[in-house]
């Protein structure tokens, strides 16, 4: 008996349905995996898609910055360059960090902008006929309400019509 069949709705009653199902120790059976020819959507990180192809790709996120905490610890480690730590002067009460923690800190910069990078290129290698990327930018509502079109200027696009005049209706 599938739960579909029951004239229980909802989330609650579906999660009743799998404990008792649980509990009297009932085969769940195997869910279907959708072939290659089929009209599916499939949600999968970018590097689970890896050697495949799609038609379409929605390449969502790209507003997010890069996460560069590794090379901001107190302590830095690298397999080549070793350990790196701030100077510590206890007398003087003062820190700062050596130059071999500054060299580590950009050379832990620079390759995990490079990995960024070469995540980012699997997931624009993806698509075969479209790609569709989406980003979002805290600052943009500001720049519109000052009328800033440096943003696009920046970007190297000319300047759109609806940035340009934007109805009132919209709230910016």
């Amino acid at each position: 008996m599938s739960y579909e069949a029951t004239s229980y709705k909802g989330l609650f009653h579906f999660v009743r349905y799998i404990e008792r199902l649980k509990k009297f120790d009932t085969d769940f059976g195997e869910a279907s995996v959708a072939g290659d020819q089929e009209n599916t959507v499939r949600i999968m990180s970018i590097h689970k898609s890896k050697g495949l192809e799609f038609p379409i790709v929605f390449l969502a996120g790209l507003g997010k910055r890069i996460n560069k905490q590794d090379a901001y610890g107190q302590i830095l480690l690298d397999a080549d360059l070793g350990v790196a730590a701030d100077y510590l002067d206890l007398e003087l009460r003062v820190k700062a960090p050596t130059l071999k923690k500054q060299a580590l800190k950009r050379r832990m910069e620079v390759e995990t902008l490079g990995e960024e990078l070469r995540v980012l290129y699997v997931a624009m290698t993806r698509a075969k006929e479209k790609l569709i990327m989406t980003a979002t930018d805290k600052s943009l509502e500001k720049s519109w309400k000052s009328g800033e079109p440096s943003l696009w200027r920046k970007a190297g696009f000319p300047i759109p019509f609806w940035t340009r005049q934007v109805p009132a209706w919209t709230g910016f």
